[in-house]
C-alpha cells in the first residue's frame, strides 16, 4: 500500500517534492507506521525499482547470450509497461532509476560472463566496455522513455546492439 501510494503521488508531483508525510497521509497511516516499513522515501523508490531491474536482468539471462534478443525483450518490457517506467524515470538523484539501470546492467554482464568463463577476474578492457555500455544504455533507455517511446523497441534494440563495443559483443557470443 505504501509503494502504491508513492507511485500515485509521483503522478501528481515530482518525487523530490514528495514527503514521508505525504505518503503516510495518502495511504492512511502514521509516519511511525511508515518508518516501521521503510527507512525513508528513497527506500520506497528502491523497493519499487528492484522488481523491474530484477525482471529485466532475468530477461537478459534467459536469452542465452543472444544480447540482441535480450535487448529487444528488455525494451519490449519497458514499452509494454510504459506508464510505470514514465513514472519511475521522473525522479533524479539518490536511488534514481538511472543508478539502478546501470547497476542492473552491470550485474547482468558480470553474471553472464562469469557463468560463461568462470569466476576469474575479467579483463580490464572488458570491464571498461561493460561500464561504458551500462552508462550509455541507461541514458539511452531513459531518453527513449522521456521522449515518449516513439521508436519501436525493435529499432532501439538493434541500434543499441550496434553501439556495443566489439570486445563486449564478442565476449557475449
Amino acid at each position: 500500500e505504501i509503494a502504491k501510494s508513492f507511485m500515485e503521488l509521483s503522478k501528481e508531483k515530482s518525487v523530490a517534492d514528495i514527503t514521508v508525510s505525504d505518503i503516510a497521509k495518502a495511504c492512511g497511516i502514521s509516519r511511525q507506521t511508515f518508518y516501521h516499513h521503510f527507512k525513508d522515501k528513497y527506500s520506497v523508490i528502491e523497493y519499487l525499482y528492484e522488481p523491474a531491474i530484477k525482471k529485466i536482468k532475468e530477461i537478459g539471462m534467459g536469452c542465452g547470450g543472444d544480447i540482441q534478443e535480450a535487448l529487444l525483450k528488455m525494451y519490449q518490457e519497458c514499452y509494454n509497461n510504459r506508464t510505470y517506467y514514465m513514472s519511475v524515470i521522473s525522479y533524479e538523484g539518490q536511488n534514481s532509476f538511472e543508478e539502478y539501470c546501470i547497476k542492473g546492467n552491470r550485474e547482468f554482464f558480470i553474471e553472464y560472463l562469469t557463468q560463461k568463463y568462470g569466476n576469474g577476474n575479467l579483463d580490464k578492457s572488458l570491464e571498461i566496455a561493460i561500464d561504458f555500455s551500462c552508462h550509455g544504455a541507461a541514458y539511452t533507455l531513459i531518453s527513449w522513455i522521456r521522449n515518449g517511446m516513439k521508436e519501436s523497441p525493435e529499432f532501439i534494440a538493434r541500434e543499441m546492439y550496434k553501439c556495443l563495443p566489439e570486445i563486449l559483443r564478442l565476449s557475449m557470443e
